[in-house]
């Protein structure tokens, strides 16, 4: 069992393969930071490019879902953060730059010691970024949910609606 884990990302949308590797996450942590990293260029040219509608793809709508997602959830923290507060990851990388290490150990107020994500291309980078941490990888091949924040935003809602938590229905509701 870890004491703290991190998860993080666009999260763009949030789908049922984000809420299952949170899930799995949460199961081996403690505390479990969950980041919701938003408003990059790289976001809004995603965005712009997406048949999904674009309300759901907004940051303040995903922090909800992932809230409501996890409300009961006493080991779950979501955070919300404005990527352009952070280094660009390649630039992070190139440049041997932690600026991103401290900006997010002091949001969760703690060193993470298990870092969560579906890439094993991230090993390097994480272990460079959180040497005292574990890089642990939930489903790369994607076997359990066989989708990605990709193949979702060029789906029209109703095409993704069976790939996407519950609380996209909620809010589909209320529009």
């Amino acid at each position: 069992m870890f004491k703290i884990g991190f998860y993080g990302g666009k999260i763009l949308p949030v789908h049922l393969g984000h809420i299952f590797c949170i899930k799995q996450a949460a199961q081996q942590c403690e505390e479990l930071h969950v980041i919701l990293f938003h408003s990059s260029d790289d976001e809004q040219r995603l965005i712009s490019q997406s048949c999904f509608p674009h309300f759901f793809l907004q940051p303040h709508v995903r922090e909800k879902i992932l809230r409501e997602e996890f409300k009961n959830e006493k080991n779950i923290f979501i955070h919300s953060v404005n990527a352009q507060r952070c280094v660009p990851t390649k630039m992070m990388v190139e440049n041997n730059n932690f600026e991103n290490k401290e900006f997010i150990t002091a949001l969760i107020k703690k060193n993470p010691d298990a870092i969560f994500s579906s890439e094993p291309n991230y090993s390097t980078f994480f272990s460079q970024l959180y040497p005292h941490a574990q890089h642990i990888i939930i489903d790369p091949e994607r076997k359990n949910l066989p989708i990605s924040g990709n193949l979702i935003r060029n789906l029209q809602l109703q095409d993704a609606i069976s790939l996407l938590p519950e609380t996209y229905k909620l809010f589909n509701e209320k529009m």
